[in-house]
This record gives C-alpha cells, structure tokens and sequence, in this order.
C-alpha cells in the first residue's frame, strides 16, 4: 500500500481501518520496545548491582570471619592472663603466708637467743665467782704464806682453807 497521497479521499474506509489497525500496532510495537529495552537496561543494572551485592557480602562475611578470629585470640589472650593474675596472686599469698611465718620464726628465734643471752650471763656470772673464791683463797693463802715466809705443802692447804673460810 501507498501512503503518499494529497487527496483526502484516497484510501477507502477499509484501508483506513487497516492503516488504523497497523498504526496502532506500530504505536504499541515502539513501545514495547521501549519498555524492552528498560527493562534490558534495568536487568543488566539489577544484575550488577547483584554482583555488587554479593561481593559486598563476601567482604562483610571475611571481615566478620576476621574480627571473630581476633576476638578469640583476644579472648584466649584474656584467658591466660586471667590464669596468670590468679596464679601470681595464690603466689603472693604464699609469699606473704611465709613471710609471716619467717617473721615468727625470727621473733622466736630471737627469743630464744635473748634467753640463751640471759643463760649464758647468768652462767659466766656464776661462774666467775665459782672461780674468783676459791682462786682468791689460793692468792690470799700464797701471799700470806710468802708473807710468813712459810713454805707451801700441800697437805696444810686444804686445811687452811678451810680455817680462813671458818
């Protein structure tokens, strides 16, 4: 069919509503093809922005896979110093339980030595004067014999001593 006509009558009525017919079945064609093409384009961009998404999401996930891998080793690290605090403490309290124990034992100790002190003193004292008397009886008894002129024997000493004591 020839559509180039300048006369208002040159196609029949038929032909109208044929060219009516295919008209608007081009008008609806054009159309779906536009509407097809968005939709091509808005495919290719809901397919993209799905790529972008599922890298995104495997991002995230080994971030997450990370930061728990972190998270355990920080918590196993807060483990062992958990372990170690306590552990340096049960020491402490050992150490402070044998220092006092150190510390009474020094004091007792120290007692002790200040009654040995006291024992000894007391011995030496007792003693000097066990020595001094009969060793001063000797000394006075040898200087009064010098002094007499008399000679010393040793059957008469015992005797004097005895005399000057009574």
């Amino acid at each position: 069919m020839y559509l180039h006509s300048y006369s208002v009558d040159a196609f029949k009525l038929e032909e109208r509503e044929v060219l009516k017919v295919l008209s608007v079945q081009a008008a609806i064609s054009l159309e779906k093809s536009t509407i097809y093409e968005e939709l091509n384009h808005t495919n290719v961009a809901l397919v993209e922005l799905n790529r972008k998404v599922e890298n995104q999401t495997r991002l995230l996930a080994d971030e997450v896979s990370a930061r728990t891998a972190e998270l355990n080793e920080k918590m196993v690290e807060l483990s062992r110093a958990k372990e170690l605090s306590e552990k340096a403490k049960r020491q402490a309290e050992q150490a402070k339980d044998e220092a006092e124990q150190a510390k009474l034992d020094a004091l007792r100790s120290k007692d002790e030595a200040v009654q040995a002190n006291q024992l000894k003193s007391s011995f030496l004292a007792t003693m000097s004067h066990e020595i001094r008397t009969p060793f001063n009886a000797v000394s006075t008894l040898s200087r009064n014999s010098f002094l007499l002129g008399s000679r010393y024997d040793g059957s008469s000493f015992r005797y004097r001593i005895i005399g000057c004591s009574s």
